[in-house]
């Protein structure tokens, strides 16, 4: 793995591991650095959503922080939308 997350031994975008309630395919993490040109380097797509230490404040006893889904934020960080997915080409 290169620096910036890339990959270069992978051959191919991730398959399609599964179907969403919705009809949408569900890939595997790896997808191209650009998703518009399939020639980009493979890497590992990364989600924008980040633990906020200040949503875990007054928790139950147990629970650490990023247990609920409350503990997140969406920050654009990522490669992934607020849905966790992506628009795209691949192979």
């Amino acid at each position: 793995m290169t620096s910036n997350g890339e990959f270069n031994n992978i051959t191919g975008h991730s398959p399609i591991v599964g179907w969403a309630y919705d009809g949408n395919p569900i890939y595997g993490p790896f997808g191209y650095s650009d998703p518009s040109n399939i020639n980009s380097p493979l890497k590992i797509l990364q989600s924008s959503y980040k633990t906020d230490a200040n949503r875990v404040k007054n928790r139950p006893s147990g629970y650490s922080a990023g247990f609920f889904v409350e503990d997140n934020i969406f920050d654009g960080s990522g490669d992934l939308d607020v849905h966790n997915g992506r628009f795209g080409k691949n192979t």
